[in-house]
């Protein structure tokens, strides 16, 4: 059976944090060779969430802008993952 009915991906959004952690500071901190960061995970910095937010915040401040363009009634299905492999804290996905 075929359908006209298109699929994919038809609109995506994302949100961060306002807070940006530095890799210097944070090895500094911990007394760690900066290399683990910058190296070993190829990054230089990490993005920290307010007391008031976790993944459930964010989740909907990233689906908030597509809810608006959209419309609730014209959306059929909402993703949600979040990527947390250093630390598995608080992963999620639906």
């Amino acid at each position: 059976m075929t359908t006209n009915m298109p699929v994919g991906i038809h609109d995506l959004s994302f949100a961060t944090t306002e807070f940006v952690l530095p890799h210097t500071e944070l090895a500094a901190h911990t007394g760690v060779d900066i290399g683990k960061y910058h190296i070993g995970i190829g990054q230089r910095a990490m993005s920290i969430p307010a007391l008031d937010e976790d993944i459930v915040t964010m989740a909907a401040t990233a689906a908030a802008p597509i809810v608006e363009r959209w419309g609730a009634d014209r959306i059929r299905t909402v993703v949600l993952a979040t990527e947390t492999s250093i630390d598995q804290s608080k992963a999620a996905g639906i």
